[in-house]
């Protein structure tokens, strides 16, 4: 009678080892039975119920001092009995006690250490204690008291008959004589006492070994690091526990086991996943290198353990055909200078989780999504380039990139990308992700052109950036900017010199202008007479809102463009060879000065004689501004001596007014007079001005000159006069003093006076002015 287990024999073996990797790797049938483990190699359940494999079966080996019998429990039985009979005579029970299921741990031990003791049993033994002790125990023999394992011990009976000795499923008869038949039948005894016979009839003659056949139709398949042998089922006249492989790398040998348990698996399907119809005897082996030759031979074992013939070396080699898995964490993202950066995570592993030695990522570009999904070529016209892995990689370098560059703005793409490996196996592409390049690129900056005040607005132009450069074709407007020209000085001290540094007031948005063809603007929202010069300045922006960059900024400030009224002279005295003018004008807040005129006839030509300083443009700095005429007792006011007139000579003046932006009024109605000579003083002088520094660290100016020769009792004294300037807006400093010497404190740093000196009688008499001298107020 033939008995083959053909449910996967899978105790022992660690997690990841080769046969379980049987079924991860090449089946597609996802109900097979498995055992199932624990971390550390021990078997925690076998879903199957081996009575009902090979139920009431009597099975017998002969070796050549005896005859082994085993069977299938009896789910009822308390134990078993065995009986044999010669021909022609009557059965006789052989065993001495009820066989049954080990109970005592005395005994189990002893059996166990009996059975087991000798170094050939050693695999047997390490296999028996790492499949049956629990985790963390130091016990070496099968606690037999667990429930749970007798699965576990019952198929471990069917493959080494030491096991079904000692668990009560295996009997040796070793009271037989070689040559001659003996005839066995077994009986289970209930709870009772009640003996029933099962399993039948089995004859056998001692010493009668029956030889296993050589295994046939071996054939070897290679793999990705792995090789599986399938080979054909055993002649029914075998009665085997299993097969043993044998691997070498040489033809020649030497071989090595390399199975760690005896193999009964049946492999059902091959490593491309086709089904194999029926199952077959097959190990898969995956403690190989790629691209190393392996030679392997098998033979079939009896659970006596005897070894039959080996098979004919069947030799294969093999390689690397799993490809890379998908690339993860794709990202694209926009770069400001036109360009699409697509990165992912380095690529360890291939598609079954195992280290993987990646040689290049192929990059894919799509300009729609169904073109991106429609591609399953490994290679194709949508590669667009290849990112090659390098050769020494350090271990924070896990992120891949790939920058493309021939990308249009505000256009979507997609991209994929796939894996190589040095094998060549190129993987599936990555799902299609897409990007898109915002118009990062400004256009260029307007040029400011000109500024110029009014009354009730400042107008700005400008020339916009050149429309045939591609980046300023999608001008959409402009934004106007207007904040305070000005701001302080801020000096740098260097050992070249100092640095006087300029700060300008902030820019705030003052306009939208939406209308890209416009080229000036008119604003009205200053206050009205403002003083404060404003600052203007454009930035440009496209349909996608880049701004560009500031312009250069014009300043600016409203300004009056209506001449004040014509000044009045109110008063023409003649003097002693000159004639002072009187006039007023006005009262408007912007009045800066006056401009008188001289002619000889009433008709003209006249000649400027006196002129305040005309701006030809009042500068944005000039706020707040000053009142350059030193004799006016107000703005609006000016009185002016004429020197330097011939004597009892009439001549006619007309005056002029003017504001701050230069607005000249129309002439005065001309006016006229005479003048007339005094000699009897004489001119003062030389007149001498020091600088006296006191204690205190103020300073004054003490004035000193020649006292006149020709005084009398009618003499009143001399006038000091000062001015900023050396011709004019001299104004008087004291009352007439006979003392030759004046002391100025009222002086001030940084500021350069002139002086002139005049004498003065009772009579009205005065002498000619002093020449003028200068003093500079140092710090």
């Amino acid at each position: 009678m033939r008995i083959i287990v053909t449910f996967l024999v899978l105790f022992f073996i660690t997690p990841g080892s080769i046969a379980q990797r049987i079924l991860i790797d090449t089946t597609k049938v996802s109900k097979q039975p498995q055992v199932k483990f624990d971390q550390s190699g021990k078997i925690l359940q076998i879903p199957w119920n081996i009575s009902e494999v090979e139920k009431f079966v009597l099975q017998t080996y002969v070796d050549t001092h005896f005859i082994f019998l085993s069977w299938m429990p009896v789910n009822k039985a308390k134990g078993y009995n065995l009986y044999r009979r010669v021909a022609n005579q009557s059965y006789k029970k052989i065993n001495k006690q009820l066989i049954v299921w080990p109970t005592d741990k005395t005994k189990t031990i002893a059996t166990y250490q009996k059975i087991l003791p000798h170094p050939k049993f050693n695999l047997e033994r390490i296999h028996i204690q790492r499949a049956t002790i629990p985790k963390g125990k130091e016990i070496y023999y099968p606690p037999f008291t667990d429930p749970k394992l007798e699965p576990v011990l019952r198929y471990l009976g069917k493959i080494y008959y030491q096991v079904a000795l000692i668990i009560g499923q295996g009997f040796a008869d070793n009271t037989v004589t070689a040559g001659t038949t003996y005839t066995y039948k077994i009986t289970w005894v209930d709870q009772g006492n009640k003996e029933t016979e099962f399993g039948g009839e089995v004859s056998v003659t001692a010493g009668k070994i029956k030889k296993l056949s050589k295994p046939t139709g071996v054939k070897a398949e290679a793999g990705d690091s792995e090789i599986l042998l399938l080979w054909k089922d055993p002649p029914a006249v075998d009665t085997l526990a299993g097969y043993h492989v044998y691997k070498s790398t040489s033809a020649t040998g030497p071989f090595t086991r390399c199975d760690s348990v005896p193999i009964l698996t049946r492999v059902p399907v091959d490593l491309q996943g086709d089904s194999l119809k029926p199952a077959q005897f097959g190990f898969l082996d995956s403690d190989v290198k790629n691209y190393t030759t392996y030679y392997y031979r098998i033979a079939s074992r009896n659970p006596l353990g005897r070894v039959g013939p080996m098979s004919n070396i069947v030799s294969v080699m093999p390689r690397d055909l799993t490809p890379p898995e998908l690339v993860k964490n794709m990202d694209i993202t926009p770069l400001k200078t036109n360009q699409l950066l697509i990165t992912w995570n380095w690529v360890s592993k291939d598609v079954k989780k195992r280290v993987e030695v990646v040689k290049q990522y192929h990059i894919f570009k799509y300009s729609d999504y169904q073109l991106a999904l429609a591609d399953t070529a490994a290679t194709g016209q949508a590669a667009i380039g290849v990112v090659t892995e390098p050769s020494i990689r350090l271990i924070s370098d896990t992120v891949r990139s790939y920058t493309d560059t021939n990308v249009i703005p505000e256009q979507v793409y997609w991209y994929r990308i796939s894996c190589e490996d040095t094998a060549g196996n190129i993987g599936h592409k990555s799902a299609a992700l897409s990007g898109i390049l915002p118009d990062y690129e400004p256009p260029d900056s307007a040029v400011m052109s000109a500024a110029e005040g009014f009354d009730n607005y400042i107008q700005v132009s400008w020339n916009p950036p050149d429309l045939t450069i591609k980046k300023n074709q999608d001008l959409t407007g402009y934004l106007l900017y207007r904040g305070i020209c000005g701001g302080y000085n801020e000096i740098i001290k260097r050992d070249e010199g100092d640095i006087k540094v300029y700060r300008t007031y902030p820019l705030h948005l003052l306009a939208d202008i939406t209308d890209k063809d416009s080229t000036t603007y008119k604003d009205y929202s200053l206050p009205k007479g403002s003083p404060i010069c404003y600052r203007y300045a454009l930035r440009c922006y496209d349909k996608a809102q880049n701004l560009s960059v500031m312009s250069d900024s014009l300043c600016e400030r409203l300004r009056d463009k209506t001449p004040p009224d014509p000044p009045v002279i109110t008063a023409l005295q003649a003097r002693s060879k000159s004639l002072k003018i009187e006039c007023i004008a006005p009262p408007v807040q912007d009045m800066k000065g006056f401009i008188i005129e001289r002619s000889e006839n009433k008709m003209g030509p006249y000649k400027i004689v006196y002129s305040d300083s005309i701006p030809p443009r009042a500068k944005c700095g000039d706020f707040p501004a000053l009142v350059d005429s030193v004799l006016a007792l107000k703005v609006n006011q000016l009185v002016y001596v004429d020197p330097n007139l011939v004597p009892d000579k009439i001549y006619w003046y007309r005056a002029k007014a003017f504001d701050y932006d230069g607005n000249k009024s129309a002439s005065s109605p001309p006016v006229s007079s005479y003048t007339y000579e005094i000699n009897k003083l004489s001119k003062p002088g030389p007149l001498k001005a020091d600088l006296i520094k006191q204690r205190d660290g103020n300073c004054f100016v003490k004035l000193s000159w020649k006292k006149l020769n020709s005084i009398d009792e009618n003499f009143m004294g001399y006038v000091v006069y000062r001015s900023l300037n050396k011709k004019n807006g001299y104004r008087q400093l004291n009352q007439p003093t006979p003392i030759p010497e004046y002391k100025d404190t009222s002086v001030m740093q940084s500021m350069t006076y002139w002086y002139k000196v005049q004498a003065f009688d009772k009579g009205g008499d005065r002498s000619p002015v002093s020449d003028a001298v200068s003093v500079k107020i140092l710090k």
